[in-house]
């Protein structure tokens, strides 16, 4: 509301704030393994913002460039180095803006989890697990667990011997659709690594036919269609 004589009323723009965060495959930056790492981009308002920027050490070396693929969301691949720090410059409307990335630890675990469709024909997941040389007889045996729904769909102790990394591969057409929780576990039982990853097998569809009982276009007629299964599990539609 304004009084006509006070001219037209002003409006001022608001200035984006981007909220950028980091988030390592499988949980942390682990010294000298190369990590995936997504990022997920959005404003003071929620909303999703495209960016593109580079990942550079605090001295100034770059490391890698990044940008967005959809709805605010990307990832960057870099091997992290103990005892640097790392940060994201970003050109914004607002001028560059910088924001840090999660700690590097010395010693640890990473996970990788991977889409695969084997010889055979089958789907599966590939997943790798890395070790740090720091401290490697720590992690010299694992336990990998995997669960959907609650349920334990894989378990099994894995041996590094004196190979920095092993990759094995769980077989998925089985499973019930939903996300497969991976952990990695200790000896002692304590979590080293997780990662989530999706199963879609598509059980839960089937096909359906529609008959028109009464089919008309007149204003505030009834229409009346008919959907049948061919079998008798229950549907929600």
């Amino acid at each position: 509301v304004f009084k006509p004589s006070a001219g037209a009323p002003t409006t001022k723009s608001l200035v984006q704030n981007i909220s950028l965060q980091f988030f390592p495959e499988s949980g942390h930056l682990v010294d000298g393994i190369l990590t995936v790492v997504g990022f997920k981009a959005v404003d003071q308002w929620g909303t999703p913002v495209e960016v593109s920027g580079i990942i550079r050490t605090e001295e100034g070396t770059t490391i890698a460039s990044f940008k967005t693929f959809h709805d605010g969301i990307g990832k960057v691949p870099f091997k992290p180095q103990a005892g640097k720090k790392y940060v994201a410059d970003v050109e914004t409307n607002a001028g560059k803006r910088t924001y840090q990335l999660p700690e590097v630890a010395a010693a640890g675990i990473n996970l990788k989890v991977q889409d695969e469709k084997m010889q055979n024909g089958t789907k599966g997941k590939k997943f790798q697990l890395s070790r740090s040389e720091k401290d490697k007889a720590l992690f010299e045996t694992v336990v990998l667990v995997a669960e959907i729904n609650n349920h334990l769909v894989y378990e099994n102790e894995i041996a590094f011997e004196d190979y920095p990394s092993v990759i094995g591969h769980l077989v998925t057409d089985s499973l019930p659709s939903g996300i497969l929780h991976f952990t990695v576990f200790n000896k002692d039982g304590a979590p080293l690594a997780e990662r989530l990853s999706f199963v879609d097998n598509k059980e839960y569809m089937s096909n359906a036919s529609v008959a028109e009982t009464k089919i008309s276009t007149e204003k505030r007629v009834e229409n009346s269609i008919e959907l049948s299964f061919a079998d008798a599990i229950q549907r929600s539609c």
